[in-house]
C-alpha cells in the first residue's frame, strides 16, 4: 500500500513535469534552429498537453489497485476433476487476481527505459520529424532490436517466462490443494509449462486444469509465437554480413 501510495505520489510529479516542459518552447540552443522558421518547426514535434489529463487518471487507477491490508473475500470458481467426470470447487483469494493484476505495472519500468532511450530524445524526433514519421513507442522498439536484438529478445523472453510462469501459479496451486496434487507447488513446474506451451512443444505432464490457468496458459501460446518469430529475426540479424 506504502508503495502505492508513493508511486502515485511520482506519477502526479512525473506529468506535472512533463507538462511543464512540452508547454514550453525549445531553447535555439537545443533545438539546433538557425531561424525562427525552424524553431517553430522543432516545437511542432512535442504538442502541448493539460498537466493531468486522461492518461493519468488511467495510470493512477493501476497504480492504486493494489491489495487492501487485512481486508480480503474468498471466490470460487469451478474446475474440472482430474478424473474428467465432474468438477469441484476451487477457492480463490481476491488478493490472487489483484497479485496477478499488478505486473501491468511493468509497463511503467519499459516505458521509463523506452523514454530515457536515445531513441526517443528530442533530437531524434526532430529528426524523425524531419523524415516524415514519429519517434514513438514502436520505433524505439525497432531501434531496440536492430542495435542489441540478442539482449532485447533475451529480457522480453526471461521476463516474460517469468511472469505467465507465476500468474500460472497462482491460479493453478488452490485447484492443486483442492485435489490433493502437489505438481504446481514448485515454481520451476510453472517455468517448465509456459516454456513448453510457449515454444508449442507441449508434452502434456503439466497442464493447467482452471479456467484462468488456461486463460493464461493460452495468453502463453499467443505471445510465445511472436517472441519465438522474433527470436529467429534477431538471430538472422547477428549472423548478416554487413560492413
Amino acid at each position: 500500500m506504502m508503495i502505492s501510495l508513493f508511486g502515485l505520489i511520482t506519477l502526479a510529479v512525473r506529468h506535472a513535469n512533463k507538462a511543464d516542459w512540452t508547454n514550453k518552447d525549445l531553447p535555439q540552443e537545443l533545438s539546433g534552429a538557425a531561424n525562427v522558421g525552424d524553431l517553430e518547426f522543432t516545437n511542432m514535434i512535442i504538442n502541448t498537453k493539460a498537466t493531468y489529463g486522461f492518461h493519468f487518471f488511467v495510470e493512477s487507477l493501476l497504480i492504486l489497485i493494489c491489495p487492501v491490508p487485512y481486508w480480503d473475500m474468498i471466490i470460487t470458481m469451478p474446475a474440472m476433476n482430474p478424473d474428467k467426470n465432474g468438477s469441484v470447487k476451487v477457492y480463490y483469494l481476491l488478493s490472487d487476481f489483484i497479485l496477478v493484476f499488478m505486473f501491468v505495472r511493468i509497463l511503467f519500468l519499459i516505458r521509463a527505459v523506452i523514454n530515457y532511450s536515445i531513441f526517443m530524445d528530442i533530437y531524434s524526433k526532430k529528426l524523425c520529424k524531419s523524415y516524415g514519421f514519429t519517434a514513438n513507442v514502436r520505433f524505439a522498439f525497432k531501434c531496440f532490436v536492430r542495435s542489441s536484438p540478442g539482449i532485447t529478445v533475451a529480457m522480453i523472453l526471461i521476463s516474460s517466462v517469468l511472469v505467465l510462469a507465476y500468474s500460472i501459479r497462482v491460479f493453478e496451486l488452490p485447484y492443486g490443494v483442492t485435489v490433493g496434487n502437489i505438481i504446481w507447488n514448485a515454481y520451476f513446474d510453472a517455468i517448465w509449462c509456459i516454456i513448453i506451451t510457449m515454444t508449442t512443444v507441449g508434452y502434456g505432464d503439466v497442464v493447467p486444469a482452471t479456467i484462468f490457468g488456461r486463460l493464461v496458459a493460452i495468453t502463453a501460446a499467443i505471445w510465445g509465437t511472436f517472441l519465438i518469430s522474433l527470436l529467429i529475426l534477431s538471430v538472422g540479424n547477428i549472423f548478416e554480413l554487413n560492413y
